[in-house]
């Protein structure tokens, strides 16, 4: 019975880490050969003002007691405070984006899995097109978590705000490395 639930719970967490795969870049976040910033982030460096969209929670976290509220006041704190960008939705140059996917397998009951994604979506300029800018996502950070069904709300808003934490350190990362050419 032990060996079922554990195999379950292993699924669960192979499904929403095959859905994060397909949504997220593999690419990594530094070139560490050339000491150079991936163009993911380096989208991010110059960045002054922004825009928060947060999706609607999914319902089996709501209904744990995940504070929309909550949720928004620590990425705008990590957005203001920490990666020091002014929210600005009339001036902003680009828009932070926050998304969830959660599930709880049926066959593994006691456990919920979610992942949490701040992306961003700015004005995008391709050469070999026309030149009308297009609003296109040029990053994105994800966090994987499964976490205890009794203690979701708690655990949710901590990884919550971790995440929105690792975002700012990644804008304060761009921010500070200079935004070398990459070499193509």
């Amino acid at each position: 019975m032990r060996r079922l639930k554990l195999r379950r719970i292993v699924i669960t967490v192979a499904i929403i880490a095959s859905a994060s795969a397909v949504l997220v870049s593999a690419g990594p976040i530094m070139n560490i050969q050339n000491n150079e910033l991936s163009n993911e982030l380096r989208s991010l460096a110059g960045l002054e003002k922004v825009s928060i969209r947060l999706y609607p929670l999914p319902s089996e976290l709501v209904e744990a007691g995940v504070r929309s509220a909550q949720i928004l006041g620590d990425l705008r704190n990590a957005i203001e405070q920490d990666a020091g960008l002014t929210i600005d939705k009339d001036e902003a140059e680009a828009q932070v984006v926050f998304k969830v996917m959660s599930t709880s397998h049926g066959g593994s009951r006691g456990v919920v899995g979610f992942v949490i994604f701040i992306g961003v979506r700015q004005d995008v300029i391709v050469d070999r097109l026309d030149g009308d800018p297009m609003r296109l996502q040029t990053m994105l950070h994800s966090k994987l978590a499964i976490v205890p069904e009794r203690s979701v709300a708690t655990r949710f808003t901590t990884e919550a705000r971790i995440a929105a934490e690792e975002f700012a350190t990644l804008v304060i990362t761009a921010k500070r490395q200079k935004a070398a050419p990459i070499n193509r």
